[in-house]
């Protein structure tokens, strides 16, 4: 049997809180990982490890697990279902962000996608961190 998959309606108010406050202080960093990566090995999703920060006051980034998977690694995986398949069919990554969190007890993945609008949206806030190095 496959793992759960859960979408934001799916997910309870807490954990759900804690992922879109994860994703609000770590956008920028979120959109040029995902940007990077996209570039160099095309579609997929930034995919966090939730153990890592769910029970924290405030997300360490360095020490956070955050991976990029393309759709193949995702479905190998079992790691999503026909929404997120659908998602990356569909989605342009200059302009919106996909990530999902692994659960902690290993019972699901919770997805989001997530537009951002100029001057941020994953393409524009990668090339500004190219051109800031």
């Amino acid at each position: 049997m496959g793992k759960e998959n859960k979408t934001i309606k799916g997910i309870d108010g807490e954990r759900r809180e804690r992922q879109v406050d994860f994703i609000r202080a770590n956008w920028n960093l979120l959109c040029t990982i995902a940007y990077r990566n996209f570039l160099e090995k095309g579609i997929g999703m930034v995919v966090v490890a939730e153990a890592d920060f769910i029970h924290e006051k405030i997300a360490v980034v360095a020490k956070i697990r955050i991976t990029y998977l393309n759709p193949q690694e995702l479905i190998d995986g079992n790691i999503i279902g026909d929404q997120e398949k659908g998602w990356l069919e569909t989605t342009d990554p200059e302009s919106t962000l996909l990530i999902g969190f692994l659960r902690v007890e290993g019972t699901g993945f919770d997805s989001y996608r997530i537009n951002g609008f100029s001057p941020n949206n994953p393409k524009s806030i990668f090339e500004r961190s190219v051109l800031t190095k």
